[in-house]
């Protein structure tokens, strides 16, 4: 199954591909557009490596609410049929 979503302001997308979780970034702090060349590169990629968490149903990118610093402030839930898995800062690899 892969699934794409991109954040509510365009910033940042997910792409969920055999346990696997790639974020791109499509924008600058201040708003403009990044070049295709830097924006089809991912920023990060994130592993799922919970054996309990199999079938992946959706993903969703957020900013942290009341955040002021765009490329730390940004969120992931990771929603499976057997639960779900947050992110707390998606261009660090940090453990769900």
């Amino acid at each position: 199954m892969i699934v794409m979503r991109v954040s509510p302001d365009g910033v940042f997308g997910g792409i969920y591909v055999q346990n696997e979780v790639m974020i791109y970034r499509f924008m600058t702090p201040n708003g403009d557009l990044l070049p295709e060349k830097v924006s089809g590169r991912p920023v990060e990629t994130h592993r799922v490596n919970h054996a309990n968490f199999q079938k992946m149903l959706d993903l969703y990118i957020f900013r942290k609410p009341g955040a002021n610093d765009v490329s730390a402030d940004y969120q992931m839930y990771v929603l499976f049929e057997e639960g779900i898995l947050l992110y707390p800062n998606i261009e660090r690899k940090m453990e769900p």
